[in-house]
């Protein structure tokens, strides 16, 4: 297993909502994680590679995977195919392209270390933990969280899933919040 930095939820939204500021676009709608990660691309700070579907550099269950050595984002064909579509059917894919942009910028920006040790870390410094909750943070941010799940899927481009999962993981951790 791997640990990393410890990085909690607000930092993790902070972070999210900074990278939304700074590519102009408004919370209220979807993030264009392919066409951000392509303007990264384009001013080379950032690779992305397509690889077939079955090349074995894919774990089993894995769609995409960023490589700090080389800085770059390998992603299956399917995945690519499906985002660059952009209909419902991409939507789990701009899910997994966000996961893979927070170790890029795990690795590039906010300069973590990293280190293998024997056990689950605790969440905060699970890398992959925090690349989920980046990914749905960027993607659906929180203030959006009680609409309906069919009008959060369609406003942010995420599936159920994601969309399932987001509100029940506000859910979870505003309970008794509001109970003053």
């Amino acid at each position: 297993m791997i640990k990393t930095n410890p990085y909690n939820v607000s930092q993790i939204k902070k972070v999210a909502d900074e990278l939304r500021k700074s590519y102009n676009v408004p919370s209220d709608t979807f993030f264009p994680i392919y066409d951000y990660i392509m303007a990264l691309c384009d001013a080379d700070y950032l690779e992305y590679q397509i690889l077939d579907d079955d090349n074995k550099f894919f774990a089993e269950g894995e769609y995409a995977k960023y490589c700090g050595v080389d800085n770059t984002i390998y992603v299956k064909d399917s995945v690519d195919a499906e985002v660059t579509e952009q209909s419902v059917i991409g939507y789990r894919s701009n899910f997994t392209l966000a996961h893979e942009l927070f170790h890029f910028l795990q690795v590039q920006v906010l300069k973590f270390n990293f280190e293998n040790v024997d056990e689950k870390p605790q969440a905060f410094c699970d890398p992959e933990w925090q690349a989920n909750e980046f990914a749905g943070q960027l993607l659906v941010p929180e203030k959006y969280l009680n609409l309906e799940e069919e009008e959060i899927m369609n406003r942010f481009h995420v599936s159920q899933e994601c969309a399932l999962y987001r509100k029940l993981k506000y859910k979870t951790r505003n309970k008794g919040k509001n109970n003053g």
